[in-house]
């Protein structure tokens, strides 16, 4: 008899005794090409490379091309840790919005974009991203002025 029950399991024995078994559930594994349904923290070189193919496709009509895998692996993982994930996106989006194809090079990958585009869009990127911080920084501090007063205005009354 074999009874399973929220990851364990009672065995029979030869004598007659039942054993009862935990048995560890099966890891569920990621899909890390589905860069649409999995958060930005879970991204690695893989999704963002799809992501790119996507953004080319969206674009330009046809996906992009990698002509050395490994290398535009380790381009993006050190570009993804010195950063940051979402840095990574917004140059990736912003080199893809502002690349003029041309019938060489139809596409951009992102070997392309760290190389020759990295001067230009990557301070553009980390601008915005500042400006968007500082922007958020100064409306938690008016709100905290904000119920403040009312806390002094509550116990004024």
């Amino acid at each position: 008899m074999i009874i399973n029950t929220e990851n364990k399991q009672v065995m029979p024995v030869l004598d007659g005794e039942e054993v009862v078994k935990t048995v560890k559930p099966k890891k569920v594994k990621i899909d890390t090409k589905d860069f649409k349904n999995l958060p930005i923290d879970k991204w690695n070189s893989v999704t963002v490379r799809e992501y790119i193919k996507y953004l080319n496709e969206c674009r330009f009509g046809i996906p992009s091309v990698t002509f050395n895998v490994r290398q535009e692996n380790a381009m993006i993982c050190n570009f993804m840790k010195e950063y940051g994930k979402e840095t990574t996106k917004a140059f990736i989006e912003a080199c893809v919005k502002n690349y003029r194809p041309n019938p060489q090079y139809p596409t951009v990958n992102f070997a392309t974009m760290y190389s020759y585009m990295k001067a230009y869009e990557l301070p553009r990127v980390m601008k915005a991203k500042y400006e968007e911080n500082r922007l958020e920084q100064l409306r938690a501090k008016a709100q905290a002025t904000l119920n403040n007063q009312i806390n002094n205005i509550e116990n004024y009354f």
